[in-house]
């Protein structure tokens, strides 16, 4: 059926042993939006962390929580510099009305009072730092603390809980994307791969058609 498979279907499809297919019926943007999510949902390490510099407010901060569906936020200092500056949990959000044009600089846990890691450190170790420490997130950063990863305890212990989900190599849910036969196809299988798409699927009615040989043929010589 079109237009039934979304990010949240696809995660669930993924770790119930399944591979969900992201429908197209929507900007090439937001399909490759839909993609990321599933790959950044549940990981042994999340390799892009999503972050905010310290300058974002609260109300920023409280949107960009919602629109991504994470519950933690690693703040940089500045925007796109991904040097590590803090985190912003769910118990650092303040819960009183008056606060949302507050710089999140002012709520976030310091990057000097976190517990870090190194990049290379195993997922052995990482769940025994979990464990003794008493955290949910582990950052990854270089010596100069350029941020490399993240590794959160909800993921560790879904994976026990999902052994059998479909994942890849890299302990990230499984996830394809429909694209057509005509028009921008090409461009939108570039950047659903880009995205993290493990599969392409040609949504198309007839698959014998002249199109549909057309766009197999653009493939090829691509």
């Amino acid at each position: 059926m079109d237009s039934i498979t979304g990010s949240m279907m696809a995660r669930t499809m993924a770790l119930a042993g399944g591979v969900g297919i992201v429908h197209r019926a929507m900007s090439i943007a937001d399909q490759a939006r839909e993609v990321s999510q599933v790959k950044r949902s549940h990981s042994y390490i999340v390799e892009k962390p999503l972050c905010l510099p310290r300058s974002a407010s609260i109300g920023e901060a409280l949107r960009f929580t919602r629109k991504n569906n994470i519950t933690g936020i690693l703040i940089e200092r500045e925007p796109g510099s991904y040097v590590l500056a803090g985190l912003l949990s769910n118990r650092d959000l303040p819960w009183s009305e008056g606060m949302e044009n507050r710089p999140v600089e002012e709520f976030m846990t310091p990057v000097d009072r976190l517990i870090t890691a190194a990049p290379d450190i195993s997922i052995s170790e990482a769940e025994k730092i979990l464990f003794e420490k008493r955290i949910e997130k582990l950052p990854l950063i270089t010596a100069d603390g350029i941020i490399q990863g993240l590794i959160t305890k909800k993921d560790l212990i879904l994976s026990r809980q999902r052994p059998y989900s479909s994942k890849d190599g890299k302990g990230r849910l499984l996830v394809g994307a429909a694209i057509g036969a005509r028009g921008d196809y090409l461009e939108r299988a570039a950047e659903l791969l880009d995205a993290g798409a493990d599969l392409l699927v040609i949504d198309i009615a007839h698959g014998h058609s002249d199109v549909m040989r057309a766009a197999v043929e653009s493939f090829r010589s691509g």
